[in-house]
């Protein structure tokens, strides 16, 4: 939130400063490819943010998924699939792991709040 906070403060500073006729020609070049730059960079988060929370939300539903198989209490016969589920739930637990250290990070807005209140898969 302080990342864009400050994007937005040097691109609405960048077009205010270029306004101004005290400024010589080079250095209203650089406040402008600043701001220009800054602009870019908001419009990238704005549109990230609410993708990148939506695919929490899809891992959180697929990790639910994985937990309802488990418990449904299919046992898998053979040793290759019960592997590849075994690796599936690994990698599931992995995510989670990262998401909840970065959930408590300045990174919290990319994460769903309710990151911190999912269970790891047994």
């Amino acid at each position: 939130m302080l990342i864009s906070l400050v994007l937005i403060i040097v691109f609405i500073a960048s077009f205010y400063f270029t306004q101004t006729a005290y400024m010589c020609s080079g250095i209203e070049l650089i406040v402008l490819v600043m701001g220009l730059v800054s602009g870019l960079l908001l419009f990238i988060a704005i549109i990230a943010i609410p993708i990148s929370r939506l695919d929490c939300g899809a891992k959180l539903a697929e990790m639910d998924a994985v937990r309802y198989t488990q418990m449904a209490g299919q046992k898998l016969a053979n040793p290759y699939e019960a592997a590849t589920f075994q690796n599936k739930v690994s990698e599931l637990n992995q995510w989670l792991a990262s998401a909840q250290f970065y959930n408590k990070t300045i990174f919290d807005i990319w994460y769903i709040d309710e990151i911190e209140n999912a269970k790891f898969i047994n």
